[in-house]
């Protein structure tokens, strides 16, 4: 099974809304466009060149469901991050609770998802379970957009933005059903413009070829130092395909960021 990955997540984008009673949105509200545009902006030219120039710790958990949505199969591994003059070094800490074997490390090294993962963030997609990329940017920026008004997330000042599913569209590809069908909430920080809240979802079945029942995606990023790094980044997918059936639920947390030599 692949790992979920982020874009301008594993570039800019999950969701825990710890969220204050917003105020409402007036006439002088905000451009919802022009701030999505700042944010994607400020993600792709700043922060995520910013972000392999860190250490950093990287939380993985793997779940596969059953039919009910329980836990069939899980996997969590915890890697230290650290840039070196070839690129990324990527080591195994501790793997389902214990120390990795040397074998375990060798292999884990030898992948190198985390700076395969980071490659794809500059094609903003994520890489789901049927091994065809998502483009992720449409699901986020596609949308019509309506500003709440302000709020704060984690005691931090933001703007908040929503959009709700539309009717099905006839005759469309899966990316663009796919889109319809979702809903979400994002918040933009004030200072700074950056996209530091994103939880989306779908509403209804998306039927083609392949059968998403659902997906659901939560990012979080926050900032560090003078940059946003994402810190927590979730995906949950319910998909049918060729008598195949994934149902995944896929957790990445970044942690302990610091500049090496600081």
């Amino acid at each position: 099974m692949k790992e979920a990955t982020m874009t301008a997540r594993d570039l800019a984008l999950r969701l825990c809304l710890l969220m204050s009673a917003a105020i409402p949105a007036t006439a002088q509200s905000p451009d919802s466009k022009a701030l999505l545009d700042a944010s994607l902006e400020n993600a792709s030219d700043i922060d995520r060149p910013a972000w392999i120039r860190h250490a950093f710790k990287r939380h993985v958990t793997r779940q596969r469901l059953d039919e009910e949505g329980d836990v069939e199969w899980r996997q969590t591994m915890l890697f230290q991050v650290t840039p070196t003059a070839g690129g990324l070094a990527e080591e195994l800490l501790e793997i389902d609770g214990r120390a990795p074997t040397t074998a375990e490390v060798d292999k884990r090294r030898k992948r190198g998802l985390f700076a395969k993962h980071y490659e794809q963030t500059a094609g903003v997609v994520l890489e789901n379970p049927l091994g065809k990329d998502l483009p992720l940017l449409p699901l986020i920026y596609e949308q019509e957009h309506e500003y709440v008004g302000m709020d704060a997330v984690d005691g931090i000042p933001c703007h908040r933005i929503r959009f709700d599913a539309r009717p099905e569209p006839s005759g469309e590809p899966i990316e663009v059903k796919l889109r319809y069908a979702m809903k979400g909430e994002l918040c933009i920080s004030l200072e700074g413009q950056r996209l530091m809240h994103v939880d989306i979802q779908t509403v209804r079945e998306v039927k083609s070829v392949v059968r998403i029942k659902a997906v659901r995606i939560h990012f979080e990023a926050r900032p560090q130092g003078d940059v946003w790094l994402p810190t927590f980044f979730e995906m949950k997918s319910d998909v049918k395909a060729i008598g195949m059936k994934f149902r995944t639920h896929n957790i990445y947390s970044y942690s302990d960021f610091r500049l090496p030599g600081g």
